[in-house]
This record gives C-alpha cells, sequence and structure tokens, in this order.
C-alpha cells in the first residue's frame, strides 16, 4: 500500500491517493485534476474511486474534471451528505466563495461499514458525524482519513449547513475510545498528519 498527498488544494485542502496493486483511490479530490493525474501516470495507476469524506466544496473542486478523465472511477460519499454535492448552498460553496458550484451526484452513497477495495487493501467506512451530517473517517491498516472531524490541532467547526455540535461531542469520544484500543496515523482535510491518540488527546487537554 502506498500513500501520496496532493496538497495544497482549494482553501489549503489535502488530497490524498491511496494504491495498492496498481489501482488507486483518490480521497478527498481538492487539489487541480491535472496535478492527480501525472501523480497517477508516474506510477501507472488505474483510478477505481473517488472517495469524499464529506460533502464542503473545498474537498470537491477538482472531482468534474477528475472524473471526467476517469469515467469508469466510482464517486462515493456517506448517504448523508449526497445532496450536499448538488446544492451550493449546502456544500458552503455559495456562502465562502459568492458563487454557488454544483457537483454531479454520487456514483454510490455508503453507509458505515461499507468496505470499498483497492487492489489487496479493504477500506473501511466510519460514520462520523458533528462537522457534517455525513461526515466520515476512512480506514486502511492503521491509516485514518479523517476529513474535516478530526485534525493535528482541533476539529472541524459545526456552524455551517449539517454540522452539530452535540453530534460532534459524541463523535469525539468514541474517536478518544478507539484511540485507546488502536493508535491510528490520522490523514486530515487540512494540515499535517497526526497520531489520533495525540491529536485527541489534544482537544481534551
Amino acid at each position: 500500500m502506498k500513500l501520496q498527498k496532493i496538497s495544497p488544494g482549494s482553501f489549503a485542502s489535502n488530497c490524498y491517493i491511496l494504491s495498492d496493486g496498481g489501482e488507486a483511490t483518490v480521497i478527498d479530490p481538492s487539489a487541480p485534476a491535472v496535478s492527480v493525474m501525472k501523480a497517477l501516470s508516474e506510477e501507472g495507476l488505474t483510478l477505481k474511486a473517488i472517495l469524499l469524506t464529506h460533502g464542503h466544496f473545498d474537498h470537491m473542486l477538482g472531482l468534474a474534471r477528475l472524473r471526467d478523465l476517469n469515467p469508469d472511477a466510482t464517486v462515493m460519499i456517506h448517504a448523508d451528505d449526497a445532496e450536499m454535492m448538488i446544492d451550493g448552498e449546502k456544500n458552503a460553496s455559495s456562502a465562502l466563495l459568492g458563487r454557488a458550484y454544483a457537483f454531479r451526484p454520487p456514483h454510490r452513497s455508503l453507509i458505515s461499514g461499507d468496505e470499498i477495495k483497492i487492489g489487496r487493501q479493504t477500506i473501511k467506512v466510519m460514520h462520523t458525524p458533528g462537522h457534517t451530517r455525513g461526515s466520515v473517517c476512512y480506514t486502511a491498516g492503521n491509516l485514518m482519513f479523517s476529513g474535516d472531524t478530526v485534525m493535528a490541532d482541533g476539529y472541524g467547526r459545526c456552524d455551517l449547513y449539517g454540522g452539530n455540535p452535540d453530534q460532534m461531542k459524541y463523535t469525539l469520544l468514541r474517536l478518544l475510545t478507539l484511540s485507546d484500543k488502536k493508535d491510528y496515523v490520522i490523514y486530515p482535510g487540512h494540515g499535517n498528519a497526526a497520531k489520533l491518540s495525540e491529536a485527541i488527546h489534544n482537544i481534551y487537554n
């Protein structure tokens, strides 16, 4: 399994390529499609899936072009955030950019516990609402792609559409408990990687 980070994308959002056995998934295509395609080509990778950690526009500004260039790649997002892709008010582009961006709907809506196969690797879906209703963390081995749920220096805001402070508190407590059982390395939507245990304990200290 190999991981590449392409950043910064829009609003300093991180874009990741996770690959195994010649197959790849892009997680949060915030970066320009040309940068992603260059990285895929250099490694001789076939893009199988495009995974979104949540429905905010800054994590998918490269999506439209990327899916045009890879028509066989399956675009996936949690079912509770699928509506955000097609609505500029809900995906925050209208509020933060002053222009509404609408994206095509996903090919597949995910729920917690779903699994995606990339090469020999299995990516698991963990529903972690709070930042948005359908925020998720994707795990593969000891890696966790946490979007804006948890970052090295905090967690995502809860005042945009679908955000809920009470759900975020519950999600963070779940991740705190999880970190005591398995210490993932988080690769967040913004900023640098960190150990889950350190990121979570920083929040509560």
